[in-house]
């Protein structure tokens, strides 16, 4: 019953371990409060490509967020979020969370959640909202998500 499943099962946890090990490498963010380090995991989850799994580790820190902390959250969690229905064949669903995910990063400041590159966020996403909005898909793999960097 389960073997069909078998093959993306075994995709699926290549991508998280590798994540796994992405993390562990990555210096720890000294000073980092709950979202700072939310932010850290997101980032190399995003980087699999394990976009629900982004979503369950923003919205944990997003329950108790508020304003423009909060706001920022849930638009990037959208924009997770309708990378994973596009992977998983729902270009509606995604065309719609992309759009509104994108409104609400553009409404708070780029330092709203400070670990995150907002405005690379916006740029690399621009493409595929317009691309979702003629009924196209785009052929490229789905943008990083980026920390920003210490020096910035």
């Amino acid at each position: 019953m389960h073997a069909p499943h078998a093959a993306g099962v075994a995709v699926h946890a290549e991508r998280a371990l590798a994540a796994v090990a992405t993390h562990r490498r990555a210096p720890a963010s000294p000073g980092a409060d709950a979202v700072g380090h939310a932010s850290h995991h997101a980032v190399a989850l995003w980087n699999a490509h394990l976009f629900f799994e982004v979503h369950e580790v923003l919205e944990a820190v997003w329950k108790t967020a508020a304003g423009e902390t909060r706001q920022a959250l849930q638009g990037v969690i959208q924009i997770a979020v309708a990378f994973h229905h596009l992977a998983h064949g729902n270009p509606r669903g995604a065309r719609s969370l992309l759009r509104e995910g994108r409104e609400r990063v553009a409404s708070v400041p780029g330092d709203a959640l400070p670990a995150l590159d907002l405005a690379a966020l916006l740029t690399a996403t621009a493409a595929w909202e317009a691309s979702l909005a003629g009924g196209t898909l785009p052929l490229e793999s789905p943008p990083r998500l980026d920390l920003v960097s210490a020096s910035a």
